[in-house]
């Protein structure tokens, strides 16, 4: 008989979250294939209902208390963005660079404050890369 070799279990660089958006996936992908106000509506739709993994950086400041610091993105323009993504491999092609970020999970309402008080930022940028949105 021989031996079975243990698999090792490859770890996720977002591991623990089961954020999941196929609504949104679908109507990115649709409205890439041509633009009609019902493909429009139907991403506003699933944009308003996602949640999202946010790349942030988590540090204590104070026993019991940690600050949240957003990452950004520019553009060679200077235009600052707000990465998110719609799922943990989205999330896991940003985090494969040499800044390992920590992930959290946000809504577009979670922007939304943030955005009215951030001058200097452009907006947000869904799935950064090839597909972005």
């Amino acid at each position: 008989m021989s031996k079975k070799k243990k698999q090792k279990n490859k770890v996720s660089k977002v591991s623990g979250t089961s954020v999941s958006n196929p609504a949104l996936k679908k109507a990115m992908l649709d409205l890439k294939e041509g633009s009609t106000p019902e493909k429009q509506n139907a991403l506003s739709m699933a944009l308003v209902k996602a949640k999202f993994l946010v790349p942030c950086k988590v540090e204590e400041v104070q026993p019991g208390i940690a600050a949240v610091k957003y990452m950004m993105m520019n553009t060679n323009e200077g235009a600052a963005y707000f990465p998110i993504f719609t799922d943990q491999k989205e999330a896991d092609r940003f985090a494969g660079g040499e800044v390992q970020p920590q992930f959290i999970v946000r809504t577009l309402k979670d922007y939304a404050e943030m955005l009215e008080k951030q001058e200097n930022v452009a907006g947000l940028v869904v799935n950064p890369g090839e597909d972005s949105l």
